[in-house]
């Protein structure tokens, strides 16, 4: 009976569940601000002033980034940055999660 019940318990975890994926990588924050969308303003009436950032995972090209999006990092306009961050993609975002660049 109890070699039944560890088998049972061994069976239902699942080691091959997706993780979260974290990895290190440079970033420069533009001295200059820009303008994003939320996901559910089609017509593009409600501009968010946003942060530019370029990383390099995708070089020469500057990227929307919420305000507050780095955590530690507190963005002041007119200045330039050069970090290291690391970025975490979360491999089960929750449902309800609403998606701000």
């Amino acid at each position: 009976m109890v070699f039944l019940s560890v088998v049972g318990l061994t069976a239902c975890s699942n080691d091959d569940e997706p993780k979260d994926s974290v990895k290190e990588i440079r970033m420069q924050v533009s001295a200059e601000t820009g303008v994003m969308y939320a996901g559910d303003d089609d017509k593009k009436e409600n501009p968010i002033e946003c942060m530019l950032v370029m990383s390099e995972d995708n070089p020469g090209v500057w990227e929307p980034l919420g305000f507050g999006k780095i955590e530690g990092f507190t963005y002041e306009r007119g200045h330039e940055y050069y970090l290291s961050v690391r970025r975490t993609i979360l491999a089960n975002p929750p449902a309800d999660a609403y998606r701000i660049p």
